[in-house]
């Protein structure tokens, strides 16, 4: 398996959900997509990587599962 590395850009938004906080109009933010938990919809991203030829942002505790595996690492 081959993930490249990216450090977290600010400008950069990926995944939405849309949420509307009690009666005010609705707003964009970011979830992650950890491309082995599809199911993970936290919004605290670490930090982007490169997976398959897209630009995905990972939250904090996702990463800290997928970088204490055994996984080589190629950095761009």
């Amino acid at each position: 398996m081959k993930i490249v590395l990216m450090k977290k850009l600010d400008s950069v938004q990926h995944s939405t959900i849309k949420m509307a906080p009690s009666g005010k109009q609705g707003f964009s933010v970011e979830t992650c997509l950890n491309p082995w938990n599809g199911k993970c919809l936290n919004t605290d991203i670490s930090l982007y990587i490169m997976y398959k030829g897209n630009c995905l942002p990972i939250c904090r505790k996702c990463w800290e599962i997928i970088s204490s595996n055994d996984v080589e690492w190629v950095y761009d």
